[in-house]
């Protein structure tokens, strides 16, 4: 079975920031960022005098609302100036933009991209994601191989794909985003 496909930069990114809500990175960004608020506003309300402290009050309940309120939007930029911007830096990553050649056998899956050529055999699979009929294919390599929409042809073509998984690597597939992805 072969792919063919242009995976563009906006199609991977809405990807995640549809689905990163759920998961485990971003709660615990929520968490520490709480934590955080908290500890600052704690420590504003014992160094300051009395006839303030109600001001204080005030303005932890506001900031927290606006931090829930905000959360998402605040944990999207917060990964664009850390993470996004650096994407091109990753070695393993060199294929993610390009014309992508993905054939599957019975080997395993060779990808196949101007700047790479890499083999994951089917022992090294770890999951099969079917997300709005988008595939996420996570390795226990430093591979997770994302196929738009775009790129699968018909319902058969993902019938297919997800008897060939069953067949080789024992996998049945997933349809809820994984909570534990680390996309970069």
């Amino acid at each position: 079975m072969d792919f063919n496909y242009t995976l563009t930069e906006k199609d991977f990114f809405n990807f995640h920031k549809k689905y990163i809500l759920t998961s485990i990175k971003f709660n615990k960004f929520l968490i520490e960022n709480f934590l955080i608020l908290g500890l600052f506003f704690l420590i504003m309300f014992i160094f300051i005098s009395s006839e303030f402290q109600i001001y204080v009050i005030v303005a932890f309940v506001e900031s927290f609302l606006i931090l829930f309120l905000l959360r998402k939007r605040w944990y999207l930029n917060c990964l664009k100036r850390k993470k996004f911007k650096n994407l091109h830096l990753y070695y393993n990553l060199k294929y993610i933009f390009t014309e992508t050649n993905l054939k599957i056998d019975k080997k395993g899956i060779l990808l196949e991209t101007i700047f790479n050529k890499k083999i994951i055999k089917w022992k090294y699979i770890n999951d099969l994601y079917i997300i709005d009929n988008n595939v996420l294919i996570r390795s226990f390599s430093d591979y997770n191989i994302l196929i738009p929409a775009s790129a699968i042809n018909s319902n058969d073509d993902l019938q297919n794909l997800i008897k060939i998984f069953k067949e080789n690597s024992s996998k049945y597939p997933q349809y809820s985003y994984p909570k534990d992805i680390e996309f970069i």
